[in-house]
């Protein structure tokens, strides 16, 4: 049985990829170049992804802390159950925005 990653994932981890393997040159200033057409738009829909899957690990946070709050959950079932949530994501996310902001 085949894996799909909905797109929404996928998208984020094709780009941080693509931005590691570029380092210096022509291509890369091409690809930071694209985020600044058209009013920033790549960059909004980059915060959109951004603020939806935070809320999400957040939600789910909060609702695994809801279901045992007397009971200690072993941390690498929360930390999966936030991986399965969106954390991974996330992370790649904030690490395309910090790359973007830290370029010149």
């Amino acid at each position: 049985m085949e894996m799909r990653i909905p797109n929404s994932e996928y998208e984020p981890s094709k780009l941080f990829s693509f931005l590691c393997g570029i380092l210096r040159g022509s291509r890369r200033e091409r690809l930071l170049s694209k985020f600044v057409e058209n009013e920033c738009e790549k960059i909004d829909r980059l915060m959109e992804l951004y603020m939806r899957y935070s809320d999400r690990v957040k939600a789910e946070t909060e609702r695994v802390n809801q279901l045992e709050p007397d009971s200690e959950m072993d941390e690498d079932v929360l930390y999966n159950r936030k991986l399965e949530s969106g954390l991974y994501t996330l992370q790649l996310i904030a690490v395309i925005l910090g790359h973007l902001w830290s370029s010149e």
